[in-house]
């Protein structure tokens, strides 16, 4: 037979159980719904970056094509600089070979006499005059390397690079926010799991009390109609419950005095009344809607 204050105090770890189990599982279901949200935020963060990112590279290759054709102009502008420049050192040689050469015939005219003199005079204003034309041709080369120069600097594109930087900008800051969202998304995962845990142990304890008191009912019933007449009465309210009744004055069990089993569908006992006496043992109907989902 049960032992009245035993069964009391089981009773009392079983309730205490439940609401460790029950005050559990509201945790986990705060860290549970907090992770669904972040899981569905992370997946809006993610899209952002995507435009984002697209946005980014989109006015990348604007500015590289712009930079591109930039380098081409100056490029063309550096060969035509660097052929003329090359043209314009071989000129400045000839020039200055014309040039000495005029001197040097100058010379010879004023010391000498007679057809010598003409001679060289003749021959010092020729070289005067291809002098003066290479000058000519030098000055014409630079001016071609500051038309050159101007042409390219009105061809070459302004580049502006403001736009990219903003794309940029805006790239970053949608990336560090997906970044911490990712974060805290995987803080609160593992906040979840070990809340689950911790709730799936406590649930197991209470499950393990709640058999415990299952299996004393069930017991004391097996004891009980061993040895003393009952009589077994369905219930008609379409419950499946049975009750039996034992220990009263009639032949069945069920007269003045009788004691009270309730029988659930299941087969489990979930009530008893002793007979001739007020003690009564009964499991607790517990709400369960903490199923964890997996």
């Amino acid at each position: 037979m049960i032992n009245k204050i035993d069964f009391d105090t089981l009773k009392k770890k079983e309730s205490k159980a439940y609401q460790e189990q029950k005050k559990a599982y509201k945790e986990y279901k705060q860290a549970r719904d907090c992770t669904n949200d972040l899981y569905e935020e992370r997946g809006k963060t993610i899209k952002v970056r995507a435009e984002a990112r697209r946005i980014m590279l989109e006015e990348s290759e604007k500015l590289d094509k712009y930079n591109q054709y930039y380098r081409e102009i100056w490029d063309e502008f550096g060969k035509t600089r660097d052929q003329l420049k090359a043209k314009i050192k071989d000129l400045e040689k000839k020039e200055k070979s014309e040039n000495r050469k005029m001197l040097d015939s100058f010379d010879i005219a004023v010391l000498d006499e007679g057809k010598t003199a003409q001679k060289a005079s003749m021959d010092a204003h020729r070289h005067k005059d291809k002098r003066n034309s290479t000058r000519k041709k030098i000055k014409e080369a630079r001016s071609k390397i500051n038309r050159a120069r101007e042409e390219a600097e009105r061809n070459a594109p302004q580049t502006d690079s403001s736009d990219y930087q903003r794309a940029k900008a805006a790239f970053n800051r949608a990336r560090d926010r997906d970044e911490a969202t990712y974060a805290d998304f995987v803080k609160s995962k593992e906040e979840r799991n070990r809340l689950k845990a911790e709730h799936e142990q406590l649930n197991e304890v209470f499950l393990q009390i709640k058999e415990e008191v299952q299996r004393q009912l069930n017991e004391c019933y097996q004891e009980i109609i061993s040895k003393e007449k009952f009589k077994e009465r369905p219930r008609k309210d379409g419950s499946g419950k049975i009750d039996i009744y034992f220990g009263g004055l009639s032949d069945s069990g069920d007269g003045p005095g009788h004691g009270h089993i309730v029988i659930e569908p299941d087969g489990n006992v979930s009530h008893i009344r002793l007979a001739w006496s007020d003690v009564s043992f009964s499991t607790t109907e517990y709400e369960f809607k903490n199923k964890i989902r997996k």
